[in-house]
Order: C-alpha cells, then sequence, then structure tokens
C-alpha cells in the first residue's frame, strides 16, 4: 500500500511539474525535492519488521546507546560493525535515545544523498527520480541499510572523481568505507 502511495505521489509530483511556468532547472528540484522527501519519510517510518536486518540493527542500537564513544572506537562494545555506522548510532542516541530516530536519520541521509546524486549527474531528473525508485535500489536499501548508505557515498565521491576533485572523492569513499568495508573496492 505505501509503495502505491508513493507512486501517486511521483504522478501528482509530475502533473504539477508540467503546470509551473518555471524554468526547467527549478521544476526538476521541485519534482526531485518531493519525491525524495516522500522517500526518506517511507523509510524511515517503517516497522522494525520491515527488512531483512532492521530488527538486528534495532539490538545492535540498544547496546550501542548504553555504551561509551570509546568502547565503540576502541571496537569493544561488541557491535562487530564498522566504525562510522557505529558512531553514527551512537550521536543520534546521544539526541535521542530511540532507534527510530536513528532509522529516520539514516533513511534522510541515504534518500537525500541519492537525490543529490541523481541532480549532479542527470539530463532527466524525472526518469533518473523513477529508476531509483522502481529499479530496486530504493526497496533494498530498506533490507540493507547500511550497504545501502555506503553505496550513496560512493556514487557520489564519483561525482567529485569526475570534476577532478580527488580529495573530496577520496574522503567520501574512505567515509563509506567506515560505514561498509565493502566500499573500499570503489578505490580499485
Amino acid at each position: 500500500m505505501a509503495y502505491i502511495v508513493l507512486v501517486i505521489i511521483i504522478v501528482l509530483a509530475e502533473l504539477l511539474r508540467e503546470r509551473l511556468h518555471w524554468d526547467k532547472v527549478r521544476k526538476d528540484r521541485l519534482f526531485l525535492g518531493i519525491v525524495i522527501f516522500s522517500c526518506a519519510l517511507l523509510m524511515g517510518v517503517r516497522g522494525s519488521e520491515v527488512g531483512v536486518d532492521t530488527k538486528s540493527y534495532q539490538e545492535i542500537f540498544d547496546n550501542i546507546s548504553k555504551s561509551g564513544f570509546w568502547d565503540i572506537v576502541a571496537n569493544r562494545d561488541d557491535s562487530r560493525m564498522e566504525i562510522g555506522y557505529a558512531l553514527l548510532m551512537k550521536v543520534c542516541s546521544c539526541i535521542i535515545n530511540n532507534y527510530f530516530f536513528f532509522q529516520i536519520v539514516v533513511s534522510f541521509l541515504f534518500c537525500f544523498g541519492m537525490g543529490k546524486f541523481i541532480r549532479d549527474n542527470s539530463e532527466n531528473i524525472v526518469m533518473s527520480t523513477v529508476i531509483f525508485v522502481g529499479s530496486g535500489i530504493f526497496l533494498q536499501a530498506f533490507g540493507i541499510t547500511r550497504q545501502y548508505l555506503a553505496v550513496m557515498l560512493v556514487a557520489n565521491s564519483w561525482t567529485y572523481l569526475k570534476e577532478k576533485r580527488v580529495i573530496r572523492s577520496s574522503l567520501l569513499i574512505i567515509l563509506a568505507a567506515t560505514v561498509h568495508n565493502s566500499a573500499i573496492l570503489f578505490f580499485i
């Protein structure tokens, strides 16, 4: 049902985009903003039974929220996950100690990061956004959030690499590797 609502939002956003008498860039950004915000909200408010790893991440979050920063940095918190993701959990738990707050933060980071990638790398924002939602990238991120957060960071590093901003690109890849080790393969 939620996915049907998202499809309706995409259609309505496109109808709005077509009716506005704005330049193409502003219309595209409005469309992208509406759809990406809707995706982030849908992903962020999902139940703990949605997604392969959501329940286990909730348990890990509860353990990390009880750990000190030093225990996380020294990897003594027994989470057995990359330090960047564990630290993000800890920071979120310090703001609001609730797994669903963390889930919303990660959902917004992922969706708006993918929106930035689409905006920076696509001539056809509408088609690219529909591909993002319809190809499975968005839905798979519900289940393997940590991996897709790393994918989003690596994808955005590509933008910097194209612009020959190697240091920024490398920093994003390193950050991605602190979220999921597989991101280091992008260096190759």
